[in-house]
């Protein structure tokens, strides 16, 4: 992959639960690290979600290869973050794709 076709930016987030001084589960987000990336648009839908219509989305993130990735984490681009569902390792190790689905809120 040429490094022209690394146009975006995007971070990973480490996701952390802990509990507010009333015993309740928080949870907080921390940035780990922001890396370029090639983005492509995979799908959306419309699901019904408590008698409301919500859009999902699914990208593909192509990025140069990292050890330190994993499902666990979050994805941030254009202000939207997305779920980590699978990540493969392409064109000889050297690239990964990372598919995220839209979070919604």
């Amino acid at each position: 992959m040429r490094a022209g076709d690394l146009r975006h930016s995007i971070s990973f987030y480490s996701k952390a639960v802990g509990k507010d001084q009333y015993g309740a589960a928080t949870e907080s987000y921390t940035l780990l690290f922001s890396v370029r990336a090639k983005i492509r648009y995979l799908r959306g839908d419309e699901i019904l979600l408590s008698s409301t219509t919500a859009n999902t989305t699914v990208m593909q993130f192509i990025i140069r290869q990292r050890s330190d990735i994993s499902e666990e984490m979050e994805i941030e681009y254009e202000g939207a973050r997305y779920n980590i569902q699978i990540i493969e390792v392409a064109e000889r190790s050297t690239m990964m794709k990372i598919t995220g689905t839209k979070i919604v809120n």
